[in-house]
């Protein structure tokens, strides 16, 4: 073993290539974006349905109280 454990060579891509492949048009159909969209939710409801913390609710209150007084 030489000790470079780990490190690896990146992938270096052309500015051009990879706009194009932003750019371009999803590649999964919408079949299965559907999918991973109902198991997103299925996976994250849980979470959404737990109570929100007191030290958020009053920052949160602080944010709102700031934007009213601000609009004033």
């Amino acid at each position: 073993m030489t000790g470079e454990k780990g490190k690896k060579d990146a992938n270096v891509i052309a500015e051009g290539t990879l706009s194009e492949k932003i750019s371009g048009k999803p590649k999964l159909d919408q079949g299965i974006q559907s999918r991973i969209g109902d198991q997103l939710r299925a996976m994250y409801d849980d979470l959404m349905h737990q109570p929100v913390p007191d030290k958020l609710k009053s920052l949160l209150d602080q944010l709102d109280q700031t934007a009213v007084r601000k609009a004033r």
